[in-house]
């Protein structure tokens, strides 16, 4: 088929619309819960007994996920699922790295799959809308007025 005549392109200001949606895939609604929730989920559900130095822990591990400006880039332009490629690879490497200063609690966390699993599918949540929102370790109730040593204080 072949067009014969004439084409003129008139200049308009119009709106550019698109029938695949506004570009952002498929979009859910996250359950942020508080830290102290999860706490109380993985002592009931493990028989843990973490308390309020663990909490802070878990709070430095979160805040240095927030701070993290690959994982920022990766919460921005993804989805949660694909955040998670991201997130998983980071979640272990904070836990490796810190593991010396807490023995007790990242050995819970290395040893028991399950365990690992819960607290990951929470903080991957958390950092993921966080990061969305335009958090950042300003933002973390940890980081009260005083900067985080990372050196897993207790």
């Amino acid at each position: 088929m072949t067009f014969t005549g004439t084409l003129a392109l008139t200049s308009e200001t119009g709106e550019v619309r698109s029938f695949f949606g506004e570009g952002k895939g498929s979009q859910q609604e996250l359950d942020i819960e508080h830290l102290s929730s999860i706490v109380e989920v993985l002592n009931d559900r493990f028989g843990t007994d973490l308390t309020d130095v663990d909490k802070l822990l878990l709070d430095q591990f979160e805040a240095s996920w927030v701070a993290d400006g690959e994982l920022s880039d990766q919460a921005q332009n993804n989805t949660i699922d694909n955040f998670r490629l991201v997130f998983d690879r980071k979640f272990l490497q904070t836990i490796i790295t810190r593991v010396d200063a807490n023995d007790e609690i990242y050995k819970k966390i290395l040893d028991d799959e399950d365990f690992r699993a819960t607290l990951g599918e929470f903080y991957l949540r958390k950092v993921y809308e966080r990061l969305r929102e335009g958090g950042s370790l300003g933002d973390t109730p940890t980081s009260a007025g005083r900067p985080s040593t990372g050196q897993g204080e207790r």
